[in-house]
């Protein structure tokens, strides 16, 4: 139930701020800043916590792919993290 609760809670506050990647290319702007840096990781994760957006956070999730394109962040990723995505 709590994490039910978890679920919905991160699927609403990122669908909230979806509209914002519609019109930049990164969370602050057009440049990629540790803020970028620092949501990564829930973003990567949301597939494998069955946290799914909907069709309206498709900017959102576009957004993430171009993190996930980058080569830094590929790098980053452990062998257990790389399992969590096919």
């Amino acid at each position: 139930k709590e994490a039910t609760k978890a679920r919905e809670a991160i699927r609403d506050g990122l669908t909230t701020i979806a509209p914002v990647f519609a019109k930049q290319k990164f969370m602050l702007g057009d440049e990629f800043s540790m803020i970028d840096v620092a949501i990564a990781p829930l973003m990567w994760r949301l597939e494998h916590y069955n946290i799914d957006l909907g069709k309206a956070s498709a900017p959102i999730l576009k957004y993430a792919e171009r993190i996930f394109q980058r080569q830094s962040f590929i790098d980053s990723l452990t062998p257990s993290e790389k399992a969590m995505r096919k």
